[in-house]
């Protein structure tokens, strides 16, 4: 489909675009074909969740690295206000945590 001209950020009804759920579900291999097509990595779904805070919640090691090496900004925040690191904190993600800090996040986030 994208060969084919398809829009690579065109979202579902709940503003879920291809990108966000290749990163909840930890589709690797779907995840770096959006990443080459260019695929925005900081757009969030209606609930104000972006494929970042998914990656590090489901615990996706190499999804979250993939997503910050494309751009992803580790100090989004949810519309509880809550940062990855938040919640790589809060499910003692460690590898994550590190990766996130090594990215810029900021320690002192909610």
């Amino acid at each position: 489909l994208i060969r084919a001209g398809s829009e690579v950020d065109t979202p579902d009804f709940v503003g879920e675009t291809p990108l966000y759920c290749a990163s909840y579900y930890g589709h690797e291999d779907i995840l770096g074909i959006l990443l080459a097509a260019r695929a925005n990595v900081n757009t969030a779904n209606l609930n104000g969740v972006f494929p970042l805070h998914c990656a590090t919640q489901n615990g996706h090691k190499t999804v979250v690295a993939m997503l910050l090496r494309a751009g992803a900004n580790a100090n989004c925040v949810d519309v509880n206000g809550k940062t990855p690191l938040v919640f790589a904190v809060e499910k003692g993600h460690k590898t994550i945590m590190e990766l996130l800090v090594m990215a810029g996040a900021k320690r002192d986030a909610k």
